[in-house]
């Protein structure tokens, strides 16, 4: 089922952050958002996730079961690497979040607490915790910020394999990221 965008506008203390934004999203694809900073890009999305009440406008089709990775890791600094990530992958078994860690150049870190990772380690922990939940739709906002060219080629490819057949929105300031990831490029001004 698509999901489908009608005029969906939204405010903040009287300042328009989306005004009439229209878009249709197919089953199965990756669409990338991009824009300049406050042209409501995280906005979007968080309304898409249900965090943010529109003003206006009708959202239609979004899946019930959704996965997010946000621009700050948002872990629980206290539990370990692998606690963090089981919290979210209910019923996966150990040989498929070991093979997703180290997809994500994790590997030897799952006992780590979270609080003595590094912040491009706690973003990929943030990511795996994501591609390993039961989800109909998976929303990133800059999930590679941060992390070094390398490591972010890595991850972006295990990414974009792990998301194949899924619904996914991704926002980047990154155009390189946009079009490795999607034909789709949406452009918010």
């Amino acid at each position: 089922m698509s999901i489908t965008i009608n005029n969906l506008v939204k405010s903040f203390d009287g300042k328009a952050v989306l005004r009439g934004f229209s878009l249709e999203i197919g089953d199965g694809e990756t669409v990338c958002i991009m824009g300049p900073s406050g042209c409501g890009k995280t906005t979007l999305i968080n309304i898409l996730l249900g965090l943010v009440c529109q003003d206006e406008g009708e959202i239609t089709g979004v899946p019930q079961k959704a996965a997010a990775v946000f621009q700050e890791p948002r872990l629980c600094e206290e539990f370990s690497l692998l606690s963090n990530v089981k919290i979210a992958a209910k019923g996966t078994g150990i040989r498929e979040i070991d093979a997703c860690l180290e997809g994500l150049g994790l590997q030897g870190l799952a006992g780590k607490k979270v609080r003595v990772l590094s912040g491009g380690q706690k973003q990929r922990a943030a990511i795996a915790r994501a591609l390993l939940s039961d989800y109909d739709l998976i929303v990133m906002d800059e999930p590679f910020k941060g992390l070094d060219e390398g490591t972010r080629e890595t991850v972006m490819d295990f990414v974009r394999k792990s998301v194949a057949g899924k619904t996914c929105i991704i926002v980047t300031h990154e155009r390189k990221e946009a079009e490795f990831f999607s034909e789709r490029i949406i452009n918010m001004v």
